[in-house]
Protein backbone atom coordinates (compact mmCIF):
# COMPACT_ATOMS: atom_id res chain seq x y z
CA UNK A 1 0.00 0.00 0.00
CA UNK A 2 1.35 3.41 -0.92
CA UNK A 3 0.67 6.75 0.70
CA UNK A 4 1.50 9.86 -1.29
CA UNK A 5 1.62 13.61 -0.78
CA UNK A 6 -1.04 15.79 -2.45
CA UNK A 7 1.56 16.48 -5.18
CA UNK A 8 1.84 12.74 -5.93
CA UNK A 9 5.27 12.11 -4.36
CA UNK A 10 5.80 8.82 -2.50
CA UNK A 11 5.61 9.34 1.23
CA UNK A 12 5.23 5.84 2.65
CA UNK A 13 5.23 2.38 1.09
CA UNK A 14 3.75 -0.07 3.62
CA UNK A 15 5.24 -3.54 3.17
CA UNK A 16 3.55 -5.41 6.01
CA UNK A 17 1.18 -5.05 8.96
CA UNK A 18 1.53 -7.63 11.73
CA UNK A 19 0.51 -8.19 15.34
CA UNK A 20 3.48 -8.94 17.60
CA UNK A 21 3.42 -9.07 21.40
CA UNK A 22 -0.02 -7.46 21.51
CA UNK A 23 1.04 -4.47 19.38
CA UNK A 24 0.38 -3.52 15.77
CA UNK A 25 3.68 -3.43 13.84
CA UNK A 26 3.83 -1.63 10.49
CA UNK A 27 6.93 -2.09 8.33
CA UNK A 28 7.64 0.01 5.29
CA UNK A 29 9.85 2.47 3.46
CA UNK A 30 9.61 6.24 3.96
CA UNK A 31 10.19 8.58 1.02
CA UNK A 32 11.43 5.71 -1.14
CA UNK A 33 14.68 5.17 0.76
CA UNK A 34 14.49 4.87 4.55
CA UNK A 35 13.19 1.62 6.07
CA UNK A 36 10.98 2.11 9.11
CA UNK A 37 9.12 0.10 11.71
CA UNK A 38 6.16 1.70 13.48
CA UNK A 39 4.58 0.19 16.59
CA UNK A 40 1.09 0.97 17.92
CA UNK A 41 -0.20 -0.17 21.29
CA UNK A 42 -3.85 -0.85 22.08
CA UNK A 43 -4.14 2.50 23.88
CA UNK A 44 -2.78 4.35 20.84
CA UNK A 45 -5.22 2.53 18.54
CA UNK A 46 -8.15 3.45 20.81
CA UNK A 47 -7.02 7.08 20.68
CA UNK A 48 -6.90 6.83 16.87
CA UNK A 49 -10.45 5.50 16.69
CA UNK A 50 -11.63 8.58 18.58
CA UNK A 51 -10.60 10.62 15.52
CA UNK A 52 -13.20 8.79 13.41
CA UNK A 53 -16.84 9.83 13.30
CA UNK A 54 -19.69 7.78 11.83
CA UNK A 55 -19.62 10.01 8.75
CA UNK A 56 -15.88 9.42 8.25
CA UNK A 57 -16.27 5.66 8.66
CA UNK A 58 -19.06 5.58 6.06
CA UNK A 59 -16.88 7.68 3.75
CA UNK A 60 -13.99 5.22 4.13
CA UNK A 61 -16.29 2.32 3.29
CA UNK A 62 -17.55 4.18 0.22
CA UNK A 63 -13.93 4.69 -0.94
CA UNK A 64 -13.53 0.93 -1.19
CA UNK A 65 -16.10 0.79 -3.99
CA UNK A 66 -14.78 3.69 -6.08
CA UNK A 67 -12.42 3.25 -9.01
Amino acid sequence: MKMTTPEGNDLLDVESVDVEDGRLVIRGIIMGHMPMVSVMTAAEMRAGFKLLSVRKILGLIALLFRR
